[in-house]
């Protein structure tokens, strides 16, 4: 192994451009992840909002049933699963992603994976460079 103090200038500037390549190559792997993760997640999310919206219907029939007995199937009691339905659709209308969103994800996604590619083709000729040197170098 050698050490840093006998690396002559170029060993130790192909070294430094391949921590510098190696660090990049991390950080763009960790934001694919994160944005196929954001993309994978929007079918969840609106399986979840509705899961929400189907328990709050639930949970106002079921008061309605149990203490509201007189009113069950009266107008209030429609008035009120309505609201509830408006209110619930209106939540996942905020919350969920668009598909403009979705597209933006994507575009972001593929760029960066061209970008990765880039980065290995890099990290790989610079690593042939080193072996290279190496081999050149007097012992």
């Amino acid at each position: 192994m050698i050490s840093l103090s006998e690396m002559t200038p170029v060993e130790s500037a192909i070294e430094a451009r391949l921590a510098e390549i190696e660090e990049l190559l991390e950080e763009t792997t960790a934001e694919i992840e994160s944005l196929r993760s954001r993309e994978q997640s929007a079918p969840l999310q609106m399986g979840c909002a509705f899961f929400g919206l189907f328990t709050a219907v639930i949970i106002v029939i079921s008061l309605f049933i149990l203490l509201g007995k007189g009113y069950f199937g009266g107008w209030i009691f429609y008035l009120s699963v309505t609201t509830v339905i408006l209110l619930g659709l209106a939540r996942i209308r905020r919350k969920l992603t668009s598909s403009r969103q979705l597209e933006e994800f994507r575009r972001s996604r593929i760029e960066l994976e061209g970008e990765l590619v880039l980065l290995e083709a890099e990290r790989d000729r610079i690593e042939r460079l080193k072996l290279e040197n190496s081999r050149t170098e007097p012992d």
